[in-house]
């Protein structure tokens, strides 16, 4: 059975597997963290990896960055799918040319995307109460900006 995961991005990223939240531990890496962050909020465009490795490791060799890159890789998709076999391909971060890409598979719920859905169906719809209703709903989600920790990364911009 494949886990259900929550991915809170108003406010501090939160995941949240099987109900438990994936605490600082689990991450493995601060990196693996931040991939995350990068590849959602790229979603659904692969992010090629020359890009990643001159976000997180601007400063390395592109030897030492490329092995950096896949072992942070590996520690995110282990985050997310931890009873993944070894070396098996993930479901929800995927190797995609010309780099890596975020998979919103049926088993992750992510806010923002929940919100930008009710924002389209509100502005689409011609029924009152019923955009009411998704505005309300897009409004519950909004707890703070958007990845509130990472205000100043370029990434983010």
């Amino acid at each position: 059975m494949l886990p259900k995961i929550e991915i809170r991005t108003f406010g501090t990223l939160q995941v949240i597997r099987n109900s438990q939240a994936v605490t600082e531990g689990d991450w493995h890496t601060r990196q693996a963290r931040q991939l995350l962050k990068i590849l959602i909020t790229e979603r659904p465009r692969p992010v090629s990896t020359d890009r990643l490795i001159e976000i997180l490791w601007p400063n390395s060799t592109p030897s030492a960055a490329a092995t950096t890159l896949r072992s942070a890789i590996n520690a995110l998709r282990n985050v997310l799918e931890p009873g993944r076999l070894n070396r098996a391909p993930s479901r929800y971060i995927i190797t995609q040319t010309p780099g890596y890409a975020f998979h919103l598979h049926e088993d992750i719920w992510l806010d923002a995307d929940d919100f930008e859905r009710n924002l389209d169906q509100a502005h689409h719809t011609g029924d009152a109460d019923a955009r009411k209703q998704l505005l309300d709903a897009a409004v519950r989600l909004y707890k703070d900006d958007y990845l509130i920790s990472d205000p100043y990364s370029d990434w983010v911009q």
